[in-house]
């Protein structure tokens, strides 16, 4: 996976921030994957890119009430 506008340390500090558990970091991290791949399917991406955008979606999904 490709990461677009955003660096791995900033996905890695976001997602510590926010999630509560080892379980929600996985879950996070497959949600922003398969949201990747969907978008390449779709024709949204050339390659499978997760975005910051993609990585904040992902969290509100997982988490009830993120922390900002």
């Amino acid at each position: 996976f490709a990461l677009q506008g955003i660096d791995s340390a900033q996905i890695v500090d976001r997602i510590l921030r926010s999630a509560r558990s080892p379980g929600d970091v996985e879950d996070i991290v497959v949600l922003a994957q398969t949201t990747a791949l969907y978008r390449k399917r779709v024709g949204a991406s050339n390659a499978p890119e997760v975005t910051a955008e993609i990585i904040e979606k992902s969290i509100r999904r997982v988490i009830v009430n993120p922390v900002a």
